[in-house]
């Protein structure tokens, strides 16, 4: 084949190739389209002789195991529209010439070990629909002109050393589906504009520095979409909202080890998809809700380590798919009901 002739070049996944990347071969193919290499044992550094693949639409190198940094060469390739270097060893920072790559729609440097900041740069990729940057070592904060990525519908920044509190911006983002900032290093306050998010699918903020009271407690019901909502491991305070019975969709509520305070609102049993409900180590208090028997699909429920009273009601062991309970350290009094008996206490 001719290499001025338009072409494709992509290796089936798990064949076991291992060895550096051929530069001399690569530096020929100048209508290269597609390059993938994924799932394979390919070591050494990413060549910036890849810079001059000017035709290249799609980048794929992930699940090798490649060193070295991203080269800023790569900021040739103005056609890219995906790069995918996912599960590798690479370091060092984001090339901030990815931002001239406007025609980007995918990004995914997912579990590497790159450090500094996110490049504001990226900002201009108005195009970018999916930006996953989990997992490694970046630092500083979110550039607020994050709110210019209109395209994005995925956005995931988890387990890296991010600080600073999480941009009101975020709020114009009106197409995105997931949100995971979690394991990092926020704080303030989550930004009530996140509740302008009418498609958000999943919101996670777990494990962070966060001070707010429970998020944007008005804006909050307007998530009507949502399916996984985890804030775990942050210094929220004040009660659950009323509005939490709008989220009809909601599978997953994780709200453990805050500060958080109040009854259980009764609309928490509007919640008929939930099959997952945690608020341990609050300051929960009042009666278990017999409107927690709603939750037919209900198969986890941990409410350990607050401040709850009064009677377990029977009318909980109508759940049927119940399968683990958790109310210990609390200050329930009577007997356990027999009903129990196929629940994991």
């Amino acid at each position: 084949m001719s290499n001025r002739s338009p072409f494709k070049a992509r290796v089936p996944s798990q064949n076991y190739l291992t060895g550096n990347l051929p530069v001399s071969l690569l530096a020929n193919l100048t209508n290269l389209l597609e390059f993938d290499i994924s799932n394979n044992y390919i070591n050494g550094s990413i060549p910036p002789v890849l810079g001059n693949l000017s035709a290249l639409s799609l980048l794929i190198l992930g699940h090798n195991e490649l060193v070295g940094q991203i080269p800023s060469a790569l900021g040739f390739l103005t056609n890219l529209t995906y790069f995918i270097v996912s599960n590798n060893r690479l370091s060092g920072s984001i090339p901030s010439n990815l931002g001239l790559l406007i025609n980007l729609k995918v990004i995914i440097l997912l579990v590497n070990k790159i450090t500094s900041s996110i490049p504001s740069t990226l900002c201009n990729l108005t195009k970018l629909e999916i930006l996953k940057l989990g997992y490694n070592q970046i630092s500083g904060s979110i550039p607020p002109e994050i709110e210019n990525l209109k395209s994005l519908n995925y956005l995931t920044i988890w387990n890296n050393n991010l600080t600073g509190t999480i941009p009101s911006t975020l709020g114009n983002l009106t197409r995105l589906g997931k949100l995971n900032f979690g394991y990092n290093q926020f704080n303030g306050l989550i930004p009530s504009e996140i509740g302008n998010l009418n498609s958000l699918l999943d919101l996670l903020f777990q494990r962070n520095n966060l001070i707010s009271p429970i998020p944007f407690t008005l804006e909050l019901g307007n998530l009507k979409r949502l399916l996984s909502l985890l804030i775990r491991e942050n210094n929220l305070h004040g009660s659950i909202p009323s509005t939490i019975g709008n989220l009809t969709q909601l599978m997953t509520l994780v709200f453990d080890r805050n500060q958080i305070l109040g009854l259980v609102p009764p609309e928490i049993g509007n919640l008929k998809s939930l099959y997952k409900l945690d608020l341990r180590d609050n300051n929960v208090n009042g009666q278990i809700r017999s409107s927690l028997s709603n939750l037919t699909r209900l198969k986890d429920l941990r409410l350990g380590s607050n401040l709850l009273g009064g009677i377990i009601y029977l009318e909980l062991m109508n759940v049927p798919n119940l399968q683990h309970l958790d109310l210990s350290k609390n200050q329930i009094s009577g007997v356990i009901p027999l009903e129990l008996v196929h629940c994991t206490i």
